[in-house]
């Protein structure tokens, strides 16, 4: 509490309270200074922690109301607020293309054969049978061809194959081609990838014909006699018999697909790859982070904080460094959930909240150590182009060649997909 008072010494009028400050050429010409004392029960620290906590809040308020607005300022622009929206939507979309709640990708079937020991309805009841098993495709056979080409019209199915009928003759015969038609969306990479498991379904059950015919008539087999006897129709059987115990029991060969980022095997880790959400979602994130650097160093030279005070700049700079990588990395979460490619609120959120922090800091860095925001700009290509090529978002470079895995590792997006 402080309280002035000027009077005189000599008549006490107005003395009883303060420090005199100088004196004149006599005792009326004494002065009193404002002077502060603790009025009962308040201390002076008291006084001082509440004066630094109520300034605390005054500057937290302003960084809010600043990150409030810097939000604003974000989502008034068009292109950045596509961006926040497209990333969910797609990711939605695929995870509906991707079909069931399993993850497994929808492929529809149909064939005119009617014959239940014809090659192409037992392809497809191998192949309809299978789906669980292989865990990456979840094959159903459709009532038509129309039914088939509706499916995938609507994404209802990622692609379709219409298998010919007579195919075990044709192929006797030695026909190649157009004996299976497939039906996919020009965008869509899942038909290249369905079509190995769909050819190799078909080599399964025709290879045993294959085998049982060379075993009758082949030259290897010439020793036993020529073709069409009765011993080569006893080593044709016999084949028949062993091509089914190896095809059983899996000795010949096969495939293990194995990740390093999450232990998974078997090809049922392979369907989050058809769409990358997270690797596509930290990219935007980290692109956010370099973007708010750029707006933030054109903000300076323009004098948006001249007139704050030096306890507000420093606040309120962060706050409008964070609102661009805050909305991304919103925008990101959505994408994850929308599909289905979450591990956890908690584990999701504080995983982002992590990157998002890495993410400021190195903006804020580049801010620190660059000169110009033009060269900044210059430099986002560069950020952008290593992060989608050496870090795992659409391949993981570094599993095909060890050497480039160190080349991963100078981009934050590497961190978070780890």
């Amino acid at each position: 509490m402080c309280i002035s008072s000027r009077g005189n010494q000599k008549s006490g009028k107005g003395a009883s309270v303060g420090d005199f400050n100088g004196w004149g050429k006599n005792d009326s010409d004494r002065k009193l200074e404002p002077a502060c004392i603790p009025s009962a029960g308040i201390t002076v620290w008291s006084v001082l922690s509440y004066m630094f906590m109520e300034g605390g809040r005054l500057e937290m308020k302003r960084a809010l109301i600043w990150f409030f607005l810097s939000c604003k300022r974000y989502l008034k622009q068009p292109v950045f607020l596509l961006l926040l929206l497209v990333l969910p939507f797609a990711a939605l979309l695929a995870g509906g293309s991707l079909g069931n709640s399993s993850g497994q990708i929808r492929i529809a079937l149909y064939t005119d054969g009617k014959a239940e020991d014809s090659l192409e309805v037992q392809l497809i009841e191998k192949l309809s049978g299978q789906g669980s098993r292989d865990g990456m495709f979840s094959f159903y056979q459709c009532e038509n061809e129309q039914q088939l080409k509706e499916d995938v019209a609507a994404k209802r199915a990622e692609c379709g194959y219409v298998i010919g009928e007579d195919l075990r003759e044709k192929l006797n015969q030695g026909e190649k081609k157009r004996l299976i038609t497939v039906w996919s969306a020009p965008s869509t990479v899942t038909a290249s990838l369905s079509t190995e498991t769909v050819f190799a379904a078909l080599m399964e059950l025709y290879g045993r014909e294959l085998t049982k015919g060379y075993a009758m008539s082949g030259e290897a087999f010439s020793a036993l006699g020529k073709p069409g006897t009765e011993r080569r129709a006893e080593v044709s059987d016999k084949a028949g018999i062993l091509y089914d115990k190896w095809m059983e029991q899996g000795g010949t060969f096969q495939f293990q697909y194995v990740y390093q980022t999450t232990g998974e095997s078997g090809s049922e880790a392979l369907a989050p790859s058809v769409f990358p959400v997270r690797g596509i979602g930290a990219v935007a994130v980290f692109a956010a982070g370099l973007y708010s650097a750029v707006v933030l160093m054109r903000d300076e030279k323009r004098g948006l904080f001249v007139r704050l005070g030096y306890r507000q700049k420093l606040p309120c700079r962060l706050a409008s460094l964070t609102a661009p990588v805050a909305l991304m990395a919103l925008s990101a979460l959505l994408a994850l959930y929308a599909g289905g490619e979450a591990a956890g609120v908690l584990r999701e959120g504080a995983a982002m909240l992590l990157y998002g922090v890495a993410v400021l800091a190195m903006a804020w860095v580049l801010k620190l150590l660059l000169p110009s925001p033009d060269l900044l700009c210059c430099l986002i290509p560069f950020f952008l182009l290593g992060s989608l090529i050496f870090c795992p978002v659409f391949l993981d470079i570094g599993a095909l060649v060890p050497e480039l895995e160190v080349m991963g590792k100078l981009f934050l997006p590497y961190y978070y997909l780890r």
